[in-house]
C-alpha cells in the first residue's frame, strides 16, 4: 500500500509511473464541470495568456468567487482562492511553482500562473473518467479536512464551529445534502 500521507490523485500518477509535471497535474485532476453546471453558466470562464515557459490564465468568471460574494465572504474568498490551488500543486509536487498574483475579489479577474509549465496551445489533457469525482465528494473532503483541523486546534470550540458550518449548510441546501456531506467523514481521502 502507498503512503497514506500521499493524496489519491498523486498516488495514481506515481502508480502509473508519470513524471510529476504540470501537464500530468492537469491530466490527473479529479474535478470537471458537470453538463448541468455548464448549461447554467456556473463554470470558469478562462482566457489563456501564455503557454511557455509559464502557463498563465486570466479567470474572468468563477462560480466559487460568485458564491463567496453571495455569502458576503469576499475576504474568505481571497484567502481560499489565493492559496487553495497553490497548496494542491505543492501537494502534487513541491518543486512546481503555482502563483496567484491577483484574485477577482479585488480586480476584474483572477490571474493564475504555472511557472515553467512549458505547455502548448491547444494541448489536450485526457482525464480518466474513473478518476473524476462528483462535486459532493470534493465538498465532503473540504468539510472533513477543515473539521479535523479546527477540532484538533481548538478542541470543543473547533467542534462547535464545524457544527455551525454544517447547520448553515443544511439551512442553505437542505438536510439531505447535509447528511450527504456528513457521510464523507468516514472516507479516507488518502487512499486510492
Amino acid at each position: 500500500m502507498l503512503n497514506k500521507e500521499v493524496p489519491e490523485w498523486l498516488q495514481r500518477a506515481i502508480r502509473d509511473n508519470k513524471q510529476l509535471t504540470f501537464a500530468v497535474y492537469k491530466e490527473y485532476g479529479e474535478w470537471i464541470s458537470s453538463e448541468t453546471l455548464k448549461k447554467e453558466g456556473a463554470v470558469n470562464q478562462v482566457e489563456e495568456v501564455t503557454f511557455s515557459p509559464d502557463y498563465e490564465v486570466k479567470i474572468l468568471q468563477c462560480p466559487w468567487a460568485a458564491q463567496f460574494k453571495k455569502m458576503n465572504l469576499a475576504k474568505a474568498g481571497i484567502v481560499y482562492c489565493t492559496h487553495l490551488d497553490k497548496a494542491i500543486v505543492r501537494g502534487f509536487n513541491p518543486y512546481l511553482v503555482f502563483e496567484v498574483p491577483q484574485s477577482m475579489y479585488e480586480h476584474d479577474c483572477c490571474i493564475q500562473i504555472m511557472k515553467e509549465a512549458h505547455l502548448k496551445k491547444d494541448q489536450e489533457f485526457t482525464r480518466n473518467p474513473e478518476n473524476i469525482k462528483k462535486f459532493d465528494y470534493h465538498c465532503g473532503h473540504c468539510y472533513k479536512t477543515f473539521k479535523e483541523i479546527t477540532t484538533a486546534i481548538f478542541k470543543a470550540k473547533g467542534e462547535e464551529i464545524a457544527l455551525k458550518v454544517l447547520k448553515d449548510f443544511a439551512g442553505e441546501y437542505g438536510e439531505e445534502m447535509a447528511e450527504g456531506l456528513l457521510s464523507y467523514l468516514k472516507i479516507d481521502f488518502n487512499l486510492i
